[in-house]
């Protein structure tokens, strides 16, 4: 464990959303050179912690201290210029901008007078800002045409390059394949041992367990327990995260596919009561075949695959989230015909259809009135996966449905997806995770390049993941 004085105390740390009690008497001490994981369930206050951190929000009560000094952010600018970093899941970069452009936005070198930016010395000065983090990437090129780990890479170059001494890593590896995370975890350990503090957030325990020097685990806004390395193992965790162990849940018995709902142009047939699974690693084109065979029917445009019942949940929830709408109104919005009459909508029909379903997906606050940018990445999650059943869909097709949300909510989302297929939809799932696929697939097929495999059906023991991996 690292033995540096103290970077980060936290005293009584509280902060309230109306009835809501986002944190609730947080205490923490975070040493210099550590790194620190962060667990927690969807709303346990892990985001509301990090945005007090990092200034986005200000606590109601309680107080900070960073290097023995008061810690009271008002911005994201006032937090950075102390210091304190976070490298957000949907990275902020401009991407038609060169590397050098994103790494100096806002604070480019100035020539001799003061007025004129110097390209040529920030292409200098980004190039050694990447090099001390073993990157070799050039410049100025633009930063769009790079893999994300590369755009994440870089990002984290910006804030070591303004002088983080507290980086925050909210859901690092939640986008990257098994090559980069191993990239990215060296880079970790090359920032610990140049004396930069970590908090590393995620959903991945295994992760959480190798990296953290220390772990902590939030729910209902408050540290509820704390594990030192060596002395804990994931089901200590689960059980933190959720107050009880969650079951490990396997594909049930064998079930035959129902009639076919569609086929896709190259020929693979989906059909009712079963579930495919797709695999690929990051550039194979599964997010790509997965929007084309969104849009494959009627018109081609969204309304028309939406009236075929087909529904689509993206991997990105930036990209279907409207974070001003209320919850309500995110779940309903491809459904308002239902929930109108004569050109007008009704929010008694809107309600009593939100409200079992904010029940069944455990969507937290339970408010269908909150706008959905308040509620954490996982329940989001939950509230694009509930949109998909107020309808008549017929093929649900998810893109990293599970991205970013915990043990329990995971649990939760596989198990309604099994139930969406027993009740004789098709679904159409990707997923990196190789192991939450064989647990809930009837086959799996396998993608590179743009290519699909021939289907692997699932066989009666089940998936040797093991073997699946070492084809990839």
């Amino acid at each position: 464990m690292s033995g540096g004085a103290n970077l980060l105390t936290i005293e009584g740390l509280s902060k309230r959303f109306g009835a809501t009690r986002a944190l609730d008497g947080v205490h923490l001490r975070l040493r210099a050179g550590e790194v620190l994981g962060l667990v927690g369930g969807n709303g346990a206050g892990k985001s509301t912690l990090l945005k007090v951190l990092t200034g986005v929000y200000q606590a109601d009560k309680g107080a900070m201290a960073l290097a023995g000094r008061g810690f009271a952010p008002r911005s994201p600018a006032e937090a950075a210029a102390h210091g304190v970093a976070l490298i957000p899941q949907e990275l902020r970069v401009v991407p038609q901008m060169s590397v050098a452009d994103n790494l100096f936005l806002g604070a480019w070198p100035v020539r001799a007078g003061g007025w004129m930016a110097d390209r040529h010395a920030a292409e200098r000065q980004a190039r050694d800002w990447l090099a001390r983090l073993g990157l070799d990437i050039d410049p100025s090129r633009p930063i769009g045409e790079l893999s994300f780990a590369q755009r994440q890479s870089v990002v984290i170059a910006r804030a070591m390059g303004r002088d983080a001494r507290l980086l925050i890593l909210d859901e690092p590896t939640a986008s990257l394949g098994r090559d980069e995370c191993e990239r990215l975890f060296g880079m970790i350990e090359r920032l610990k041992a140049g004396g930069t503090t970590c908090i590393y957030v995620s959903h991945r325990l295994d992760e959480v367990v190798a990296l953290s020097e220390r772990v902590i685990a939030m729910r209902d806004g408050r540290i509820v327990d704390e594990f030192t390395r060596g002395a804990y193992g994931i089901s200590d965790l689960v059980a933190a995260i959720s107050g009880k162990a969650v079951a490990h849940h396997a594909t049930g018995e064998d079930r035959a596919p129902g009639a076919e709902v569609a086929a896709a142009a190259d020929g693979l047939r989906l059909r009712r009561n079963w579930i495919t699974g797709l695999h690929g690693l990051l550039g194979s084109g599964i997010e790509t075949w997965l929007r084309a065979e969104f849009n494959a029917a009627g018109t081609g445009r969204p309304a028309s695959a939406i009236a075929a019942g087909r529904g689509y949940v993206p991997s990105e929830r930036a990209r279907a989230i409207v974070p001003q709408l209320s919850v309500r109104d995110n779940i309903l919005l491809p459904h308002l015909q239902r929930v109108s009459r004569f050109g007008t909508l009704s929010p008694a029909a809107m309600n009593r259809l939100v409200a079992p379903l904010m029940e069944r997906l455990d969507i937290r606050p339970r408010d269908p009135m909150l706008a959905a940018g308040g509620l954490s990445g996982g329940n989001q999650q939950k509230v694009l996966f509930a949109r998909w059943l107020v309808g008549e869909t017929r093929l649900l097709l998810l893109d990293e449905p599970t991205h970013g949300v915990d043990v329990a909510a995971r649990a939760l989302i596989m198990e309604r997806i099994r139930r969406f297929a027993e009740d004789g939809g098709a679904v159409v799932v990707h997923s990196v995770e190789l192991d939450d696929l064989a647990n809930l697939v009837d086959e799996l097929i396998l993608m590179q390049r743009g290519q699909l495999s021939a289907p692997i059906p699932r066989p009666r023991g089940g998936f040797d993941t093991l073997a699946l991996k070492e084809i990839l």
